[in-house]
């Protein structure tokens, strides 16, 4: 599952690392979309330089101390529209490639070859990929 987390620039005993940003509840700022993202950057960076206007800060804020990174959760359950949503982005990415490395300009040609009983086949050999990936997943 991709989401989008807020981090900051920390020093810890080995240095400066990234760490997440911490909402008040000791949770990270993370989002569903990197826009969602963005936008609690600002308001965070916003109210650390009014902390640090009003003498709660030493130093003041540098947003160059801060980025929104892309994370992947390992999600726990997954419904079967979960699992048709991979196997549909699966597919899609399969084919992209294969258009990509021949310069074809557009997808018109795999939509009509995957539709009927070759869409069904491949999806099939797809879901239970992911089935079985899943089922490993939690065996670990």
């Amino acid at each position: 599952m991709k989401k989008y987390e807020v981090q900051t620039l920390t020093s810890g005993s080995g240095g400066f690392d990234w760490f997440n940003a911490l909402r008040e509840d000791d949770q990270p700022l993370r989002f569903d979309t990197q826009a969602e993202a963005e936008d609690e950057l600002k308001f965070h960076l916003s109210a650390l330089k009014d902390a640090w206007e009003n003498g709660l800060m030493e130093e003041e804020p540098n947003p160059d101390d801060f980025r929104i990174e892309q994370v992947y959760l390992k999600q726990t359950t997954y419904t079967v529209g979960d699992i048709a949503d991979i196997a549909d982005e699966a597919l899609n990415a399969a084919c992209r490639v294969v258009q990509e490395r021949l310069g074809v300009p557009n997808g018109d040609l795999a939509a009509h070859y995957f539709q009927g009983h070759a869409e069904r086949v491949i999806d099939d050999i797809l879901r239970g990929y992911i089935r079985t990936e899943i089922q490993a997943g939690e065996e670990q």
